[in-house]
């Protein structure tokens, strides 16, 4: 990432990683059970745009700590949250799938909003944190 963040800079690095990451899914979320039961298109649609949101926040992360180690916390703590806590005290039927899970607008635009808050502050967040290139 640091590479990556020296040649494109904040919004392009969050972007590039949040695709790639949300491809590296993809083929769990189309050949496993790893999905609300929505159709595919619009399960991978939420899906990419919750990920890459979250990707402007890991990018934070790591360019402000200077190392992998919070990624790797937020990564569990969110899979804890939804898939262990919320997944399983939401409805399951009816519309629930289509707003909740990973695959539901829900968390979609809650990161995009995420998304939008990080690069519009990133300067003063990054000098903050006294990372180079803010």
């Amino acid at each position: 990432m640091p590479r990556l963040y020296a040649r494109w800079g904040y919004a392009g690095t969050s972007f590039a990683v949040g695709l790639l990451w949300a491809a590296w899914h993809y083929p769990v979320l189309l050949g496993a059970d790893y999905n609300a039961g929505t159709p595919a298109a619009y399960a991978i649609s939420c899906f990419t745009v919750m990920v890459v949101g979250l990707s402007f926040v890991m990018t934070w992360l790591r360019m402000a700590s200077g190392s992998v180690w919070p990624c790797v916390i937020l990564h569990a703590v969110h899979n804890t949250l939804i898939q262990g806590v919320l997944d399983a005290s939401t409805a399951t039927d009816g519309r629930a799938p289509y707003v909740t899970t990973e695959f539901g607008f829900g968390l979609a635009v809650a990161l995009a909003i995420c998304a939008v808050v990080f690069a519009s502050n990133r300067r003063n967040a990054l000098r903050a944190a006294h990372c180079p290139s803010a």
